[in-house]
């Protein structure tokens, strides 16, 4: 896999459009590991293998808005890693995760401290279908319009399997 676009403390991204040329040899297009105040804004980011922005490592105070995701693997955003003050506003997530759109709070090798204040402001997929969120070691985001539920089932099997994972039941 080719590397991610890493991101750095106060830096910003605007108005830029990436895409992979072969989205399946990135795994995240855009990767947040360990930074702090940081923007995207107005781009148009098509995903990886796994994610359009994977946000991991005790991030803080990341904002994305204006913005388009397009999900061409797992799904469009992840945050983990005992990230906090993430917040998604006004994007606008193109295509369906395999189990949900955002999910919150995974298995992180690097972290398995609880994600925390996490903001979805008018988060909503272009087809109009709910943009699905999971939450595993995670607190429950806060939700203001757009579109998003929580889905139940996969958050639950999600804090089971990073139980196991941590206690090495599972490799």
């Amino acid at each position: 896999m080719i590397p991610h676009l890493y991101m750095a403390v106060n830096q910003s991204l605007n108005g830029v459009t990436l895409t992979p040329a072969i989205p399946a040899d990135y795994e995240d297009t855009v990767k947040f590991s360990g930074w702090q105040d940081a923007v995207v804004e107005g781009c148009d980011i098509t995903g990886g293998a796994e994610d359009c922005i994977d946000i991991n490592r005790m991030c803080r105070d990341i904002t994305i808005k204006d913005s388009i995701l397009r999900i061409t693997g797992n799904q469009a955003v992840t945050i983990k890693g005992g990230s906090s003050g993430i917040s998604l506003e006004n994007v606008v997530i193109h295509g369906a995760g395999k189990y949900a759109e955002i999910e919150l709070g995974n298995w992180s090798d690097q972290s398995m401290a609880k994600t925390t204040g996490v903001l979805l402001h008018n988060v909503s997929r272009a087809d109009g279908k709910p943009v699905r969120v999971v939450v595993g070691v995670a607190d429950k985001p806060l939700i203001i319009g757009g579109n998003c539920v929580i889905n139940q089932k996969w958050s639950l099997l999600v804090k089971l399997y990073c139980m196991l994972k941590g206690w090495g039941l599972i490799k």
